[in-house]
């Protein structure tokens, strides 16, 4: 489904027709104009691993969310994406994991399905540093495992500033700039003095 938006034409790529005619003109406007801040308004909670509507929501709703969220049209598939974020978060709380990754992703805004991919295993790492740092500052730890711990958070670090930049790499941001300081131009040669664009 396409629309026009003052600024730009907007593609919700929401297979469920079901979902979105269930939907009020207002939310449906909201989903398709402003699918990047959609989900800070309609949070998706979840209940034994399946997402589930909001009191007065459509029931489709939090499918349509999640579908438009991990930019696919299997739920499976942006079930298993949400699923990976959320893996470890908070232990033996699905639920709440699920909750918080679809939170997460969706602030990063995801443009494509290898975007949201992507994104997912951001907030993987973002969890596991924040966890090997908590066990590396626990009272009663080693320090064996203080420098163990560290050690492990830092790597993940490094993962996720590799990961910012294949992200930005995805959306543009991350080109490069080259800047020829010297140039000899022999006789009979040729050169362009200015900027060349391919």
């Amino acid at each position: 489904m396409t629309t026009k938006c003052k600024t730009k034409e907007v593609t919700v790529t929401v297979s469920n027709e079901k979902a979105l005619s269930g939907m009020s003109e207002k939310e449906r406007g909201v989903l398709l104009c402003m699918a990047d801040k959609i989900f800070s308004d309609l949070q998706v909670t979840f209940k034994d691993g399946a997402p589930v509507p909001a009191k007065g929501k459509p029931a489709d709703l939090p499918y349509a969310l999640l579908l438009e969220l991990c930019k696919t049209a299997s739920v499976n598939g942006a079930l298993q994406t949400v699923s990976n974020a959320g893996a470890g978060q908070y232990w033996n709380q699905t639920d709440t994991n699920l909750a918080v990754a679809f939170t997460q992703i969706a602030d990063l805004a995801p443009q494509t399905p290898l975007e949201a991919m992507l994104i997912s295993q951001m907030v993987a790492v973002n969890t596991a540093i924040g966890k090997t740092m908590y066990r590396a500052m626990l009272p009663e730890q080693t320090p064996y495992g203080k420098e163990s711990n560290m050690g492990y958070a830092t790597k993940l670090q490094r993962v996720f500033l590799q990961q910012i930049e294949a992200l930005q790499k995805l959306r543009g941001k991350g080109q490069q700039t080259v800047r020829v300081e010297h140039v000899t131009v022999n006789a009979g040669g040729q050169a362009i003095v200015g900027n060349v664009e391919h």
